[in-house]
C-alpha cells in the first residue's frame, strides 16, 4: 500500500501515537523491511497515556525497533504551556520541535507522518472559515531541514481501520477519542465523521479544484516522468513547494540512485533549475548528476559525456574531468586575449554561431566540417569571452598534432 521508495539504508523516523492511522503506517514500513526509529509524544493529558506509551514501547521493543519517548511532564519552564497559549498550537510546536532533535540525532533522510484523507478534509474544510492548520496536499514536503512523508493521504480512517484488523496491528482504541478533544478540530468530529461516499468524493472534487491548475501542472510533470527521462523546468518551477518536492522525489526516485533528498538538495535543484545558464551539471550522488540543457531536467552518469560550464576568472590552470588547460603564460596563440576572461568553457548549444575565416556559420556546421564523430560533438569545448561571444572553438582532425604554446588536452573516452 505504500507508495514511496525507501533506501534501505537510510534511516527514517515515524510519528506514532499509538493510533490506528500510525500504527497501520508502522505495520506497513515493516512489511517493506523498514525499520524506522518511532517517535512519540505523551502529553499527559488523559488517564490512559501512560498506558499507551507502555504498549507502544513493547511493541518496538518485540519489532526491535527504537524507541524515542518526549515525556511532557520533564519539559524545563521555557517549553511548558502558557497561561492562555492554545494547546493545539502548543502541542504541535513541542512535537515538531522534538521531531527536529530526533532527526538530527540519527541524521534521519525522513520524517513518516500517518496523515490519510480525513486530515486533508480538514485542513481544507478549515481553510474554507478561515482556520490556519493545514497538512498539506503532497505525499512528500519539507519542514525546515526535514523530509516529510505522508503515504496515506490518499486512504480514508476507515481504510487504516480495516488494515489494521486484516492485519491484527495492535492500536489504543480509545486514541481517537483524546485525540479528537485535544489535537484536532471540532469539525472533523462534526462533520467529517458524518460524510457518505458521495458527500466525501464531492469535497476532494471541490478541493482539488481550488488547486486545479497547480495539480493539472503537476499531473502533466507525473506523466513525463512516468512515459519519459525528462522534465520541463520551466513546467516544474511553477509548482507550489509541496508538488515541487514531491515530483522532484518522484523524478529522482525513478532512477536507482542513492541520494538522499533533503530540504536542502530541493532549495538547491531548484536554484540549479532557475540559474541563467542554458547548459549546466549538478552532481546528485556517486556518478549521478541533473542535467540542464535549455528547460530540459535530465539525469544522466557519465560526466565525461554530460553538457559542463566552467568560468576561468583570469588567465590560468584549469583541470575538469573533460579537459585541463594551462593559460598562466596568456593563449593568445587561440585568438584569446587577456580581456576576453572571465571566460566562459561550455559545450555547445544548438544555437551557437562564431566568427571563422570572415563568416558568422554555426558552430555544430563546424563540428561536421571537420567530420568530428557525434560523441566528441556532445563534449567538445567552446570558449567565451566576458561579452558572450565565442573566441575560439579548438581545431579537430584525426591524428591532430597539437602546434600551440598554450596547453589544452580534451579527454575522451574513445580515440581519436
Amino acid at each position: 500500500m505504500l507508495d514511496y521508495k525507501f533506501n534501505k539504508d537510510e534511516t527514517y523516523l515515524i510519528a506514532c501515537t499509538y493510533g490506528s492511522d500510525s500504527m497501520a503506517l508502522l505495520h506497513m514500513m515493516l512489511a517493506k523491511d523498514i525499520k524506522p526509529i518511532v517517535c512519540a509524544v505523551n502529553y499527559r493529558v488523559f488517564d490512559e497515556s501512560d498506558r499507551d506509551v507502555e504498549d507502544l514501547a513493547l511493541y518496538c521493543k518485540e519489532q526491535g525497533l527504537v524507541f524515542e519517548l518526549l515525556d511532557c511532564a520533564h519539559l524545563p519552564d521555557d517549553k511548558r504551556l502558557k497561561d492562555g497559549e492554545d494547546w493545539k498550537v502548543w502541542a504541535k510546536k513541542i512535537r515538531y520541535s522534538f521531531f527536529e532533535e530526533i532527526y538530527a540525532k540519527y541524521d534521519a533522510k525522513g520524517l513518516l507522518i500517518a496523515h490519510n484523507q480525513d486530515d486533508l478534509i480538514e485542513s481544507f474544510l478549515l481553510s474554507k472559515t478561515g482556520g490556519k492548520e493545514n497538512y498539506g496536499y503532497s505525499m512528500v514536503d519539507s519542514y525546515h531541514d526535514m523530509l516529510i512523508i505522508r503515504p496515506l493521504i490518499n486512504y480514508t480512517k476507515e481504510d487504516l481501520q480495516e488494515y489494521d484488523f486484516e492485519n491484527c496491528v495492535p492500536y489504543s482504541p480509545h486514541i481517537q477519542k483524546h485525540l479528537d478533544e485535544t489535537t484536532r478540530n471540532p469539525i472533523r468530529k462534526q462533520v467529517i465523521s458524518k460524510l457518505n461516499e458521495i458527500d466525501r468524493d464531492n469535497i476532494i472534487s471541490e478541493m482539488m479544484s481550488s488547486r486545479s491548475e497547480q495539480i493539472g501542472i503537476a499531473d502533466v510533470v507525473s506523466k513525463d516522468i512516468q512515459n519519459d527521462s525528462e522534465l520541463n523546468i520551466r513546467t516544474l518551477i511553477a509548482l507550489p513547494n509541496d508538488l515541487f518536492t514531491s515530483t522532484l522525489v518522484a523524478f529522482i526516485q525513478k532512477y536507482s540512485i542513492l541520494v538522499s533528498i533533503t530540504p536542502s538538495l530541493i532549495k538547491k535543484i531548484r536554484s540549479f533549475c532557475l540559474s541563467p545558464l542554458a547548459v549546466d551539471t549538478m552532481k546528485l550522488a556517486g556518478d549521478s548528476y541533473l542535467i540542464k540543457e535549455y528547460d530540459v531536467l535530465a539525469i544522466g552518469s557519465n560526466i565525461k559525456k554530460l553538457p559542463y560550464n566552467y568560468t576561468l576568472e583570469r588567465p590560468g590552470v584549469l583541470k575538469t574531468e573533460q579537459f585541463e588547460l594551462d593559460f598562466s603564460s596568456g593563449a593568445e596563440d587561440r585568438g584569446i586575449k587577456e580581456s576576453d576572461y572571465p571566460l566562459t568553457i561550455r559545450t555547445a548549444l544548438p544555437s551557437d554561431n562564431f566568427i571563422y575565416n570572415g563568416y558568422l556559420i554555426p558552430v555544430h556546421a563546424f563540428y561536421i566540417d571537420f567530420h568530428m564523430p557525434a560523441n566528441v560533438q556532445t563534449v567538445w569545448p567552446v570558449f567565451i569571452n566576458r561579452e558572450g561571444k565565442i573566441v575560439y572553438v579548438p581545431r579537430y582532425r584525426e591524428n591532430f598534432i597539437e602546434y600551440h604554446s598554450s596547453k589544452l588536452i580534451i579527454h575522451l573516452d574513445e580515440p581519436k
